[in-house]
């Protein structure tokens, strides 16, 4: 039987005469014309392999190579060379990153016990992580290789450090914990500095455990500085900003105890085989030298139409705003609104014909059973199953955004 959504999809698209403005800007990035040029100039002179020896395959190595010096050196921030280029592997996105990080950290742990058995790991998390974090973990309990914890948020979607500390000292087993940064849904931003302390402080001889965290959300908004993270991985996603789709980063500190969880060739140090999409990765550099020259300017921008937003829509009778309204909690261009007693997606297809794209969460869960939000599900509110995201980005106006609010008054 088809969902709502896809019997609306079947009947309302394209819909005619109906100018569309775009609200799901944590979902999807448009690609950067800037970038796209990049992409397209590489692909037209340079479809060769950097693996090969002749000299345009050594030149396409060479360009990979500049690449990933040039991540690194945004990476870096203020504190010059701190990222070395040999740390950071070029993924297909920030789901095979996630994969990467923590299947690689758990197959490491067996691989250094010789694969026995008899004692498992374990792992923690947060209960707002992406799916593409959570079914991993869940995945691997299924298979009886680890255990795992999830870490309870508060009224603003932040965990509980203590409860984070309390676990470090429960669980000696633990390996790893992966806290995302940004939460996708409701903006909240974790405390990820705290977070590294504690796990700095829970580390034994053997370096564990380890920290992950998941910065696809957060790239365009928040320092790019690693040493400021304190992580031993981090995932990245080109096309949360406005570069190549399929494209990604995972960054692996040096020493960290990971091993390969996909075999071929010995392409990004043996950790993700296959041909280098060097076009793609190029564009890609492309994308992140222009959010990094153009950040504080758009992070400003962001938080003006993002309270514009808060202070209107409060005004509309039973509406309330999901997580926090403080700046410092917050990413800028998150607005997540609970319309009590209303339907998400019922409210999703009335914003679609008036014109505006906007998402009622995570857009990796599209089935019906599985589309009320986890992240506010977990506040305690009520407001799963009622909820709009609304996300700004690069090319969001501030006329859009009044588009928007008289858009809302409606519903």
């Amino acid at each position: 039987m088809f969902s709502p959504f896809i019997k609306f999809i079947k009947t309302a698209i394209p819909l005619k005469g109906v100018r569309r403005k775009y609200f799901d800007y944590a979902s999807q990035t448009p690609i950067d014309g800037r970038v796209l040029r990049v992409v397209e100039d590489t692909s037209r002179k340079l479809h060769y392999n950097p693996g090969s020896l002749y000299a345009n395959g050594v030149f396409a190595a060479k360009l990979l190579q500049d690449s990933r010096r040039k991540v690194a050196l945004i990476f870096s921030g203020n504190s010059k060379n701190s990222v070395h280029p040999n740390e950071i592997i070029f993924t297909s996105g920030g789901t095979e990153s996630n994969n990467i990080a923590i299947q690689g950290v758990v197959e490491k742990w067996y691989e250094s016990k010789g694969y026995d058995y008899s004692e498992k790991p374990h792992i923690i998390i947060s209960e707002i992580e992406h799916p593409s974090l959570n079914n991993i973990v869940e995945h691997l309990k299924k298979q009886n290789r680890i255990s795992y914890s999830k870490i309870k948020i508060d009224q603003d979607g932040l965990i509980d450090l203590q409860e984070l500390k309390d676990e470090l000292i429960k669980h000696r087993n633990t390996i790893l914990v992966s806290i995302m940064l940004v939460n996708n849904e409701i903006g909240t931003i974790q405390p990820i500095r705290d977070i590294a302390s504690l796990v700095r402080k829970a580390k034994g001889d053997d370096n564990y455990p380890l920290l992950h965290t998941d910065a696809c959300q957060a790239v365009n908004y928040l320092s790019m500085s690693i040493e400021k993270m304190g992580a031993d991985l981090i995932s990245y996603d080109a096309s949360k900003f406005y570069g190549p789709k399929s494209t990604g980063i995972l960054y692996v500190k040096r020493n960290t105890q990971i091993s390969p969880i996909y075999f071929g060739g010995d392409q990004e140090y043996s950790m993700r085989p296959g041909t280098e999409d060097v076009p793609a990765i190029m564009g890609m550099v492309k994308a992140l030298e222009i959010v990094d020259f153009h950040k504080e300017k758009e992070i400003e921008r962001m938080y003006n139409m993002q309270q514009y937003i808060f202070k209107k829509v409060l005004k509309i009778k039973n509406v309330s705003i999901n997580g926090s309204v403080e700046r410092e909690k917050r990413i800028v261009n998150n607005v997540n609104i609970c319309f009590a007693g209303l339907d998400s997606e019922f409210l999703l297809f009335k914003m679609d014909k008036l014109g505006f794209e906007v998402s009622t969460g995570t857009t990796c869960q599209n089935k019906k059973e599985d589309s009320r939000s986890v992240s506010i599900q977990v506040l305690g509110k009520g407001c799963e199953s009622s909820s709009l995201r609304i996300t700004l980005g690069r090319y969001t106006t501030q006329g859009q955004a009044r588009g928007l609010v008289r858009a809302l008054t409606k519903l």
